[in-house]
């Protein structure tokens, strides 16, 4: 995916950060990267394109912190 800037704030809506123009599926293939890059459960990203950026990042922190805690 290409930006004019690589730059975003907590606030900025996911939907921009994945708006994909062309429809060749390239915010799909970006989460699932994600998904796979952090072992996130299905839920964790249920409805991401209604969140910010800073609350995506919230959820994959806490699953982190979550899985973090289960090997302690």
């Amino acid at each position: 995916m290409e930006w004019p800037t690589c730059y975003f704030i907590p606030d900025d809506p996911c939907d921009i950060l994945f708006f994909e123009p062309f429809g060749d599926l390239r915010d799909v293939d970006a989460v699932v990267a994600i998904d796979e890059q952090f072992n996130l459960p299905t839920e964790t990203l249920d409805g991401y394109w209604h969140l910010s950026f800073g609350e995506l990042v919230d959820r994959i922190v806490k699953h982190r912190e979550a899985q973090a805690a289960d090997f302690s």
